[in-house]
């Protein structure tokens, strides 16, 4: 059986923020927690977590309900070379689009 421990998150518009992880659950969904106006925090929340697991925390919601949230994916960060790469490669396939719609173009033959 897990141990849990007793921890606070906020509430963001990305998510339930606990520790730097960002987490969600259906209810959390279907009550639009993360709706908000901008990018501040909007509410504190007390979660319950197994510090062996970070997977998944709990919450208790106003029934006195217990509710998993699920660890989010991250996103990936690039490094600044590979974003470099990307840049040049689209710089470069966009040149060849314009070339390509130039020289149809010029060929074009009007009656």
């Amino acid at each position: 059986m897990f141990d849990f421990e007793e921890g606070y998150a906020l509430l963001t518009n990305r998510g339930i923020d606990f520790e730097g992880r960002f987490y969600s659950s259906s209810l959390a969904l279907e009550k639009q927690w993360f709706r908000l106006k901008s990018g501040s925090i909007c509410n504190e929340v007390t979660v319950y977590y197994a510090p062996d697991c970070l997977d998944c925390i709990y919450i208790i919601n106003p029934n006195s309900e217990l509710i998993c949230c699920n660890l989010l994916p991250t996103p990936k960060v690039f490094p600044e070379e590979y974003l470099h790469q990307y840049y040049a490669r689209f710089q470069e396939l966009k040149d060849h689009r314009a070339q390509v719609h130039a020289a149809k173009k010029g060929r074009r033959k009007w009656l």
